[in-house]
């Protein structure tokens, strides 16, 4: 079963499955997506719709099959859409659901930011924060929770190349405001 949470303030249908769910029986509700997503371009602007496949590790996704759905959506089609999932899909499965304006996520929050843009073609840029994020080893992974609760995994090595280029790039902006000249109304 789908449930279907429609946001006209953020021009968002966010589809949820209820139970045990495949993508062949998703097509069984592909009628009611459309009808929801008919509701959805009744508002001006760019549209996102956000797909919850969050599946049990004994559930493979079938991203062929999701692809496939949502290529005939035709006109009906959001400017954006997300599959949040928590399987570990492949980059060839990766590849197949991110064409053209789809992207894939782990985190419901990281879907909604990318959804909630307003361009679909170019990606913004977060809000800035000011809180430190969270890191602490798990396993043989690094786990990191950011502002927003948006949470991720790196391997040690991935964890610090990014700890290098995060530090190199906060350098270089300390020491480009540094090198301009202070007036009177700027504070910095």
């Amino acid at each position: 079963m789908l449930e279907f949470r429609l946001e006209p303030e953020l021009r968002l249908l966010t589809v949820t499955r209820n139970g045990v769910w495949s993508v062949d029986e998703a097509l069984s509700y592909e009628e009611a997506l459309r009808l929801e997503l008919a509701a959805l371009r009744l508002f001006e602007g760019p549209t996102a719709c956000i797909i919850d496949v969050r599946l049990d590790e004994h559930q493979p996704l079938n991203c062929e099959g999701l692809r496939l759905m949502i290529g005939r959506l035709g006109k009906l089609a959001a400017d954006r859409f997300a599959t949040v999932t928590s399987a570990d899909l492949t980059n060839a499965q990766i590849e197949q659901l991110t064409r053209a304006r789809t992207r894939v996520f782990t985190s419901m929050v990281l879907a909604r930011d990318w959804a909630a843009r307003k361009s679909p073609t170019r990606p913004g840029l977060a809000a800035a924060t000011h809180e430190p994020s969270h890191a602490w080893g798990d396993g043989l992974l690094v786990q990191v929770r950011g502002p927003g609760d948006i949470d991720f995994q790196l391997t040690p090595a991935a964890a610090l190349e990014t700890a290098k280029r995060i530090s190199d790039a906060a350098i270089d902006v300390l020491l480009r405001v540094a090198a301009q000249p202070c007036d009177q109304t700027t504070r910095h």
